[in-house]
């Protein structure tokens, strides 16, 4: 995710910044670390995007099994009138078609409910980054204000 990589930035920004003499503050290109910030702020937009990418996925999957279901059912139920049709049909075909209907059906469950699952899957993974993503944006934002309240501490100081 790029706001990962930005955050990487930031982080190495801050711990490679210069010192100020005789304290453990260190000074920071203020520009640089607005430019971060803004970049952070263009990255969340395209994460949401993703978001909404793996929505329309799921969509397309759930469209795709619907449609695979319906062409099995349908072949399913063709060879069964077939086989109706037919001079030699007894009992046994007609259950045999029945079958394979009931089969069809089953399976369109099943691929229904693993896509379900997948999307739900990709859902929580892009949830939990995101999640992480806000949590150390948080954490720097926050150092970031100590930095700033300390900063502002030794001006008046000196």
């Amino acid at each position: 995710m790029k706001i990962f990589d930005i955050l990487d930035k930031l982080q190495m920004q801050i711990e490679n910044a210069a010192y100020v003499p005789f304290t453990s503050r260190v000074m920071l290109e203020r520009d640089e670390i607005l430019d971060y910030i803004d970049e952070l702020r263009a990255a969340i937009p395209e994460d949401i995007s993703e978001a909404s990418r793996i929505k329309d996925n799921e969509e397309k999957i759930r469209r795709q099994a619907k449609l695979e279901a319906g062409s099995m059912i349908r072949d399913a139920r063709e060879q069964k009138n077939q086989l109706l049709e037919a001079q030699n049909i007894t009992k046994q075909a007609n259950q045999r078609a029945e079958d394979m209907i009931e089969q069809a059906e089953s399976q369109v469950i099943r691929i229904q409910a693993k896509s379900m699952d997948y999307i739900s899957e990709l859902f929580t993974k892009a949830q939990e980054e995101m999640k992480q993503a806000l949590a150390l944006m948080e954490e720097n934002k926050r150092q970031l204000k100590e930095k700033k309240e300390d900063l502002l501490k030794v001006k008046k100081a000196q």
